[in-house]
């Protein structure tokens, strides 16, 4: 099971990549664009006027799905802000219950942000809407990357739960925090 999670959280992480590679071809293309749109100005005596259309908000869509595509697998390598300063400090059986309590809490809100992204994506088909600009998009193609993003990230809170109770430790803490001496250890596998 343990390699089935990593696998997806990894799959993640690559499709996450695959959206910024896709902004970074729509940018430089439109880039090019426009710098031949202001020589053949020069060339023809009026611009071309070739562009992508609706290139901005292709770039915003792309940045949303790389955005919470991202989430669970940057929750399961460890790179979320944590405030390991105070955990630092505490007793060992009182920073398992902090660990516990952040991952009840995290779940708990992933999960209503995940119902609430299924019910906007309903809304979305139920009304047919679509996006504004020159290509209409219906809404519920951006938006279902963002709930697969949200749900996986409620899958990554519930492993990492149930590896704390069961193990008293999870795979987001790859910077464990020493029982004896209190202070951050890295972990390099």
């Amino acid at each position: 099971m343990r390699q089935i999670l990593d696998s997806l959280y990894k799959l993640c992480g690559d499709i996450s990549s695959f959206f910024i590679f896709a902004i970074f071809v729509v940018v430089i293309i439109q880039v090019g664009l426009n710098i031949f749109n202001s020589f053949s100005g020069y060339i023809f005596e009026k611009p071309v006027g070739l562009m992508i259309p609706s290139y901005s908000a292709f770039a915003g869509y792309f940045l949303g799905a790389a955005t919470f595509f991202a989430l669970a697998h940057t929750l399961q390598t460890g790179e979320h802000v944590r405030v390991t300063l105070v955990l630092g400090a505490m007793r060992p059986s009182l920073r398992k219950g902090m660990e516990i309590s952040s991952c009840v809490i995290g779940l708990i809100l992933t999960a209503t942000s995940t119902y609430f992204l299924a019910e906007l994506i309903h809304t979305s088909w139920t009304y047919q809407d679509y996006s504004f600009g020159l290509v209409k998009i219906p809404l519920w193609i951006p938006q279902t990357p963002l709930f697969l993003g949200m749900a996986m990230l409620c899958v990554a809170f519930v492993d990492n739960l149930c590896s704390l109770v069961i193990h008293g430790t999870a795979p987001y803490m790859n910077g464990q925090i020493n029982d004896e001496t209190g202070k951050q250890e890295e972990n390099f596998l």
